[in-house]
């Protein structure tokens, strides 16, 4: 998988790939945080619910604005 996913097109490995995937995992794993502790603590867990909203996006939006970055400065 390393080879074929890791790797652009002219057969170097790519970073932005690797952290890519490490920011949707950790996204994915502070999304179900929010499920389990919204359902274990209901109605009293809005306040973290929305703080560990925003640090899902917050983490999501600075994994992937460096590729945006980077995209933009290869054109």
């Amino acid at each position: 998988m390393r080879d074929f996913f890791f790797e652009n097109g002219t057969g170097q490995t790519s970073m932005m790939r690797l952290i890519a995937l490490m920011t949707v995992i950790t996204g994915l794993m502070i999304a179900i945080t929010i499920l389990i502790y919204g359902i274990l603590q209901g109605s009293e867990s809005v306040i973290v619910v929305r703080e560990l909203i925003y640090l899902c996006f917050g983490v999501l939006g600075f994994g992937f604005g460096g590729k945006v970055i980077q995209k933009l400065t290869e054109k």
